[in-house]
């Protein structure tokens, strides 16, 4: 699994424009319109920053991927009820 961390917009659509074009000018994305790539980059952005982000096969089609994010107050959350936040924080 790939995790990638997202501190800002920028590194959103460097992820997203290496995942639909993993090979540079040789990829998929050669295929595609203009219209067509910011389509896709608008489809699923995550809704905060900094986030986590990484790939999971899709429960309902094992051919798909789905994009998934951790955000913030998801990660603290886990950090919580893992014990592994230190007293007082």
């Amino acid at each position: 699994m790939n995790i990638k961390f997202l501190l800002c917009k920028e590194d959103y659509d460097e992820w997203f424009a290496q995942r639909i074009n993993p090979d540079g000018d040789a990829g998929v994305a050669r295929f595609l319109s203009q219209v067509e790539i910011e389509a896709a980059f608008s489809e699923s952005p995550p809704r905060a920053y900094p986030c986590l982000v990484y790939l999971k096969t899709s429960e309902t089609n094992c051919l798909e991927e789905e994009i998934v994010y951790v955000y913030e107050d998801e990660f603290s959350e886990w950090i919580h009820l893992m014990g592994l936040q230190r007293e007082g924080e």
